[in-house]
């Protein structure tokens, strides 16, 4: 965490501390989720569940990377921020004592998902599509519409974390002065995400209305468009005199 009780505190260094521990809550609620996910594949003993959950695994894998390349940029701003104040004490021994945790972090959070990985192959092997030729109909479609509805929801248990996870970094943007993203930016892409997620395609696979179904396609391309823009926005150069915490390297 940012030590900041040697600092004067104003806004700029408050978003740096909320930055850094959205960061580390993050890291935290990804890891208890991946439990869940896992313990519902076995509730479930669903393949599609368990593809999910590899897919959450990887994800995880390259999130913790950003993340601790992200606080490496940190002290390399000086994001140990020593504010308009002198500060006596030196963030030099700070820093050579959060290093071995990084490192360990960067080892380990792959080698766990390479254990994961393997289990989880051990599960399938279990598992297979038993539980699709356990339901007993005379109809051909009905094993495809049950594959795809569990790769819908397998997908949407790690979209919905990770629009959490987004949404929840933009918080202290304003704070930290990025003038271009509106100041209910999170709210906005968090609830709204969800509520058309689950009032559009859960309705609209209901009810098998054909148009909500187009309408959430549609939907979908304008979010590509919108996540398009606003990687444009966090790639363009800032001021020189800024420290950009959305930047992961230089």
């Amino acid at each position: 965490m940012l030590r900041l009780s040697y600092c004067t505190l104003d806004l700029v260094v408050l978003g740096f501390a909320q930055t850094d521990f959205m960061y580390h809550g993050l890291f935290i609620v990804a890891s208890v989720y991946q439990l869940f996910l896992y313990l519902d594949a076995l509730r479930q003993r669903n393949i599609c569940h368990l593809l999910a959950l590899i897919l959450f695994g990887f994800f995880f894998v390259i999130m913790s990377i950003v993340h601790v390349l992200q606080h490496f940029l940190f002290e390399k701003n000086r994001a140990i921020i020593q504010a308009s104040s002198p500060v006596k004490h030196s963030s030099a021994a700070y820093i050579a004592r959060m290093k071995p945790f990084q490192y360990a972090i960067l080892a380990l959070t792959p080698l766990i998902f390479c254990v994961m990985f393997v289990v989880t192959t051990q599960l399938y092997k279990r598992f297979h599509w038993k539980n699709y030729h356990g339901h007993h109909t005379d109809s051909e479609q009905f094993q495809p519409l049950l594959i795809a509805w569990g790769l819908l929801c397998g997908l949407l248990k790690v979209d919905f974390f990770f629009l959490f996870a987004y949404a929840v970094q933009l918080a202290p943007a304003g704070i930290l002065r990025y003038d271009d993203i509106w100041k209910f930016e999170c709210v906005v892409v968090l609830f709204g995400s969800i509520l058309a997620f689950l009032v559009l395609v859960f309705y609209g696979i209901r009810k098998e209305n054909i148009h909500v179904i187009i309408t959430f396609l549609g939907l979908n391309v304008a979010i590509m468009g919108y996540f398009g823009y606003r990687t444009y926005v966090f790639a363009m150069p800032r001021s020189l005199l800024a420290i950009d915490h959305y930047e992961v390297w230089t």
